[in-house]
């Protein structure tokens, strides 16, 4: 994602502030892509965390037991996890630490649900 934003200069700036104001820009445009990722990250596991919850409703319906069922969405919550903090690791940190809190957490439920 690129952003091309053109600053308007104050007649009365010289070079060095010009560049500071372009530089203070370029920061922020990245800090918003950066958090673009994020947001795409969350709704990815979210969306993930959904179709497991489905996908083991379903299973239980047909009349599948309870314990392999648990199993099974453990191991999917593991491998969302692993995306994430693969993803993660390639945009920024504190999105790892952000997605991998959440995952535990949800994981957490999962385990305490059993």
């Amino acid at each position: 994602m690129a952003f091309k934003i053109k600053v308007i200069y104050n007649s009365h700036m010289d070079n060095k502030n010009k560049k500071t104001a372009n530089l203070i820009f370029k920061g922020a445009i990245e800090g918003v892509e950066k958090n673009v990722s994020f947001l795409a990250i969350m709704l990815m596991e979210l969306v993930a965390l959904i179709v497991v919850g489905i996908a083991v409703s379903l299973l239980s319906l047909i009349g599948i037991p309870g314990a392999f069922l648990m199993i099974l969405a453990i191991a999917a919550m593991i491998f969302i996890l692993i995306m994430a903090l693969i993803v993660a690791w390639q945009q920024s940190i504190m999105v790892g630490i952000f997605s991998t809190i959440i995952n535990a957490f949800v994981l957490l439920m999962v385990i305490l649900a059993l």
